[in-house]
């Protein structure tokens, strides 16, 4: 376990993506790859969709074949300095006649919160925004949508929650995490608890305060995998403190820690159950975001880890990062949204992706997707004179590289959001695979009727409004997923072969696309995905082996398969047919004529039955 004082110095990567160049090497998804659909327009207090400015992008619920989020406005509320928003629900093939929505209310106000799906089908979010009857200071709640209708939850007071806000985690046991000052648990009973307040691991050194383990938690991801809880904090350090892998000239501005899952059994954690894998530096790395404007996505990809990173400077807008579990010190960055901030453009057909937003999905093809808030086809001051991107955002993805450090990992730009139909992307979550398509869904804080924009500039052209317009969006996504197949199935380097009785064979094997193989036939079990196997010995007649492969979404190849034909052994068990047939053609009467064979015959088969015996042995 890496403490606080022991973590080893970590090396951010090259970047792999840099300047305005970053587009040159972006490419643009054919519509074929990756499409993306409107499903609805929200419409505000009033109209057919009541809702206004999600925040994080819907869940889909399996049971129901419905997606479930929430908004931050568009609820009538009973005082004019209170807003609160709705907990809208939808089934994505018939959105706008299956679109509902429940008000949160004031004691809820709006959530920050993704929402996390429960082991009974409900769904949990969090608030850190609500107001109580008793008075007009937020505080932080959680609620339950079950069937899209809103109830609050009951906590014990003496169970410290702060403000909820980020990204929940469940783990297999349908424990729930979510983050505030504190590290929080929602038991599978419905109970709560603070697990570790971060504040307890601050420490004094020098005159400046160190966050050992990180501050606020709110980026979770649960591992089925490790059986640990990964997650990254939020703070900004003193500028004369001093991090482990954080450059002098630079700050302290996070953490990813690790927590296993004997140690959330616990009532509570102390400070060596959290284990820091990494301190992101401010200028190097950038900052994890859980506010109200931005929030960042952590995802787990097998051995690995990829998360997003905020910034707001000249040199980037935000970054993406991976790191192998098993070794910190594999840290390094993904891609890099750097934006050209030197002049104001307008109208180009392509950008960079500025500020990424919300969680990120790994798809059943294998790569990260995930969406920027903004996008550089639009470059203007905005009204404190700063020059800021201000198109309408993308959807990109990591295609995951195939170097042994992932090296190779590039970035692509997929889609472009604009204000007509939706901009300003609030993050991605997955859906179901249909018809060899993966389904993800999102949502957009702004735009989504024809008159809305993200840019207006003024009469001078010197300032403008940065802010798009409209109520949002609920959109899908669907993304093409990779053909599975069987590349080659051969028996002995053949398509098919015939052998002598009780003779071995040698099946091999390659697939595309596929993670598992299952055999058929005169064999069975499951398979890799590529691999040889020897069969045998064989018996007589004719065998067929079969082979289907599966891909990770679930789709199936065509099976295929080979022939082996096993020949009868002619140099046993027959002889007198053997002898007579000799007899019959041969030069005397000495071996007769039946075949029965006498001293002298038994004696030329011999040398026969010898170099049978050694070709069998050389082929077994």
């Amino acid at each position: 376990m890496h403490s606080f004082h022991d973590v080893s110095r970590l090396r951010a990567g090259a970047l792999l993506l840099a300047g305005l160049g970053l587009v040159a090497g972006a490419s643009i998804g054919h519509a074929q790859d990756l499409t993306v659909t409107p499903l609805v327009s929200l419409t505000g207090a009033s109209g057919a969709a009541p809702g206004s400015r999600p925040f994080l992008p819907p869940v889909w619920v399996e049971s129901q074949n419905r997606i479930y989020g929430t908004t931050r406005t568009g609820a009538a509320t009973a005082s004019s300095d209170l807003t609160h928003g709705v907990a809208y629900g939808l089934d994505p093939s018939d959105a706008a006649s299956s679109y509902t929505a429940s008000p949160l209310g004031e004691s809820i106000g709006f959530s920050i919160s993704t929402l996390a799906l429960l082991k009974d089908g409900r769904l949990l979010g969090a608030t850190s925004h609500g107001i109580p009857a008793s008075g007009y200071i937020p505080l932080g709640g959680f609620f339950t949508l079950t069937n899209g209708l809103v109830q609050s939850e009951t906590i014990t007071a003496s169970v410290d929650i702060g403000k909820p806000r980020g990204a929940m985690a469940v783990d297999g046991q349908g424990n729930a995490y979510v983050g505030s000052t504190t590290l929080l648990a929602r038991k599978a009973d419905g109970s709560y608890r603070q697990l570790f307040d971060f504040n307890t691991a601050i420490e004094t050194t020098g005159g400046a305060r160190v966050y050992t383990k990180g501050a606020v938690p709110g980026i979770l991801v649960w591992s089925e995998q490790d059986q640990a809880l990964y997650g990254m904090s939020y703070f900004m350090s003193d500028a004369k403190a001093t991090y482990p892998g954080v450059p002098a000239t630079d700050k302290a501005a996070g953490s990813l820690i690790k927590i296993s899952a004997p140690a959330l059994q616990k009532n509570a954690l102390v400070a060596d159950d959290i284990e820091v894998l990494h301190f992101f530096a401010l200028s190097r790395d950038g900052t994890p975001s859980m506010g109200d404007g931005v929030q960042s996505g952590l995802i787990e990809d097998g051995e690995w880890l990829y998360g997003t990173l905020t910034e707001d400077s000249a040199k980037s807008q935000g970054r993406v990062w991976r790191m192998r579990k098993s070794d910190p010190s594999s840290f390094a960055i993904a891609a890099d949204f750097a934006v050209d901030l030197t002049a104001p453009r307008e109208n180009e057909t392509t950008g960079v992706p500025a500020k990424p937003n919300g969680p990120l999905v790994r798809a059943a093809d294998g790569h990260i997707y995930g969406v920027s808030r903004r996008d550089s086809r639009q470059v203007a001051y905005n009204a404190s004179g700063k020059l800021e991107p201000v198109a309408g955002g993308t959807l990109y993805r990591i295609v995951v590289g195939q170097a042994n450090d992932r090296s190779d990992d590039r970035l692509e730009v997929v889609h472009y959001f604009d204000a007509p139909t939706g901009a300003s992307p609030v993050g991605l979550s997955a859906g179901p695979v249909v018809e060899g398509r993966q389904l993800l869904y999102g949502a957009t804080e702004y735009g989504g009727s024809p008159a809305d924009v993200c840019y207006k500039a003024t009469a001078t052209a010197t300032r403008g409004v940065s802010t798009c317009t409209g109520h949002g969006s609920v959109f899908q996504a669907s993304v093409g997923l990779p053909t599975v197949g069987i590349a080659d199935f051969l028996v002995n380097g053949h398509a098919s072969a015939t052998v002598a009785a009780n003779s071995k064979v040698t099946l091999t094997w390659s697939s595309t696309h596929a993670t598992t193989c299952a055999a058929d036939g005169d064999w069975a079990g499951a398979k890799l995905a590529e691999g040889s196997e020897e069969i045998g010995p064989l018996a007589t007649g004719t065998h067929t082996f079969k082979l289907a492969c599966t891909g990770e979404s679930g789709v199936q190849s065509e099976e295929r398969s080979v022939v082996v034909t096993v020949e009868s052994d002619q140099g046993s068990g027959n002889g007198g047919n053997n002898g007579g047939s000799d007899g019959e053609s041969g030069a005397g009467g000495d071996s007769g004529s039946s075949g029965g064979g006498g001293a002298l015959s038994g004696a030329l088969l011999l040398p026969f039955i010898a170099t049978v015996l050694i070709r069998r042995r050389k082929r077994g």
